[in-house]
């Protein structure tokens, strides 16, 4: 008995559309073909948000039905954003949590960091979601990072938040005597 295999549906870009925007979404070769949206065709053209399955027959008595990929849909780009928590002074050696709250409609975001600074080895970093950790290396030049969001329909924001170096503290003035001799114990405090 032969082992049929499962057919695959390979879109022609981004399974996120905006308002009049399409993707094709084309099934693996066969010999007859029926969507879930009762297309008979190998390839067919999405407009609308849905989710969508193919079953291929391959003529030689393979008939599978493929998983399902959904499109989706947005009207207009992300919302607004709110501010970017974590801290606002680093040194090399150091990493650092920073997040920010969902922006609505966002699909994902892109942090960019200033020079020294990365994210998993990367200066500008793609990710769906909203918490990232900053490594701090030597050459980290104190400046701003920041976050756009994306989705189909274009991009929101940037915002950014200032990070500095972490310098120490100048510390306050000594006191006690003045005047010392040779090998007699005195106390000084800061």
């Amino acid at each position: 008995m032969a082992i049929c295999p499962t057919p695959a549906i390979t879109p022609s870009g981004s399974l996120e559309l905006c308002t009049g925007g399409s993707v094709t979404l084309t099934a693996d070769a066969g010999a007859t073909y029926l969507w879930s949206n009762g297309a008979t065709t190998q390839a067919i053209v999405v407009t609308n948000a849905g989710s969508f399955s193919v079953t291929v027959d391959d003529g030689l008595g393979c008939i599978e039905t493929s998983a399902v990929t959904t499109v989706t849909k947005n009207t207009s780009t992300p919302g607004g954003f709110g501010t970017i928590t974590g801290s606002t002074k680093a040194c090399p050696g150091q990493s650092h949590v920073y997040s920010h709250n969902p922006v609505l409609r966002a699909s994902y975001y892109i942090w960019t960091l200033p020079t020294g600074a990365t994210i998993g080895g990367l200066s500008s970093f793609q990710t769906t979601g909203t918490s990232v950790t900053v490594d701090f290396a030597v050459g980290f030049a104190p400046s701003n990072i920041q976050i756009t969001a994306y989705n189909a329909c274009g991009s929101s924001g940037p915002i950014d938040k200032s990070v500095g170096l972490d310098l120490p503290v100048t510390p306050a003035s000594i006191s006690g005597p003045t005047t010392t001799c040779a090998g007699v114990t005195y106390t000084f405090s800061t």
